[in-house]
């Protein structure tokens, strides 16, 4: 009972990580873009004649966002009955995974970029997440479909069928995400990428 309630403590908190770090993220990408804006892609030479230092803000609550996420599938497979579990531990291995390719984005955008701004301008447009044919773009797509697919897994474990429905529909879209990503990659800047 008492490890239970150190768990189901956990999944809240969890879920507050989440939801906090998902508004500071659109909260400081929103006033980043309003002070210090970084117009459309048009080549890297743009990209860096109009770089600031503070856009490389918002990434950083990505890395809160995350460990929200990891704690509350991790969390989640403990109230997983026992013919589900082998589900559970798949969950936390795809959660896991888009982890690992989430944070890899993360700490491109916050840290690489930002100290390595006299690179070969290709390494640059390669990576800055401004670019919609940006490889981190495929990090961030494919991150999120597996930490949902992980989401999606664990879904059993609450009663709460909107619970269950809002973990599959998050599951479904982040997978349909992924899928348009590998045909047209600038998908994501444009309005229904954004979604």
């Amino acid at each position: 009972m008492k490890n239970e309630k150190r768990f189901r403590s956990i999944i809240r908190f969890s879920a507050w990580l989440i939801i906090i770090a998902s508004i500071i993220g659109i909260g400081a990408f929103l006033l980043i873009n309003s002070i210090a804006p970084q117009p459309a892609w048009v080549d890297v030479d743009t990209f860096l004649s109009n770089y600031k230092p503070i856009q490389s803000i918002p990434p950083l609550s990505g890395f809160v966002l995350i460990a929200g996420f990891i704690l509350f599938v991790s969390a989640s497979y403990v109230f997983m009955e026992e013919k589900d579990k082998p589900f559970g531990i798949a969950a936390i291995v795809f959660a896991t995974l888009g982890a690992i390719m989430t944070i890899t984005n993360y700490m491109i955008q916050s840290c690489y970029i930002p100290n390595n701004l006299e690179l070969n301008k290709d390494v640059i447009s390669v990576l800055a997440m401004t670019n919609p044919k940006s490889l981190c773009w495929v990090f961030e797509m494919f991150g999120y479909a597996f930490i949902s697919v992980g989401m999606w897994l664990v879904s059993p474990a609450y009663k709460n069928i909107l619970v269950r429905n809002l973990m599959a529909l998050n599951g479904i879209m982040c997978i349909a995400g992924a899928v348009i990503t590998v045909f047209k990659l600038s998908w994501v800047l444009s309005g229904a990428g954004y979604v």
